[in-house]
């Protein structure tokens, strides 16, 4: 069997993830993969990039389908076409980018994480148990989840990080402090 020889059970396993239904071929399915390969690989330049070249402006990059058809979201504060030819000299299929521009850099929102990982103790001191902290790219937020989402702990957590920076969800484990 080839690498990109799936049984039929992996075949209905895998098929959905991949939007091709339960069903796919293994042509179908091997042309997906190889598409994520291509994808990660662009990714990988990509963040090399913007951490290199553009670390106050460059703020993430993600899967999305443009036009239908895949490609990488890479986002930037200011004018994202400032990077364009950059980019393109090192990603292997430049049509397949698409650049935004958004509010937060990648290194602000790193700030706020870390800022809200520096307060898990005195929220917890305040009733506020942080279940999770993390990056979305995809939003352009840092996203905090916490035990219980009471309106009192919207206020106290919009007020330190702002309304705009952030978004609240409820569940998850309790991360435990020391």
């Amino acid at each position: 069997m080839s690498a990109w020889e799936f049984t039929p059970e992996e075949r209905r396993e895998l098929g959905p993830g991949y939007g091709l239904g339960e069903n796919p071929t293994n042509e179908q399915l091997a042309a997906a993969m190889q598409e994520d390969e291509l994808l990660g690989s662009m990714h990988a330049a990509v963040e090399t990039y913007g951490e290199t070249n553009a670390p106050d402006s460059y703020a993430g990059a993600y899967l999305d389908s443009i036009e239908g058809k895949r490609g990488l979201v890479v986002a930037f504060t200011g004018d994202p076409e400032e990077h364009r030819e950059d980019l393109a000299a090192r990603v292997s299929h430049p049509d397949r980018l698409h650049l935004v521009s958004v509010d937060r850099s990648a290194s602000q929102l790193r700030a706020i994480q870390r800022s809200v990982e520096d307060d898990f103790v005195a929220l917890r001191e305040l009733g506020i148990i942080v279940t999770s902290v993390g990056l979305n790219d995809m939003a352009n937020r840092v996203v905090i989840m916490v035990l219980e989402l009471t309106d009192a702990v919207r206020i106290e957590l919009t007020r330190r990080y702002g309304v705009h920076n952030i978004i609240l969800e409820q569940g998850g484990p309790a991360i435990l402090l020391r």
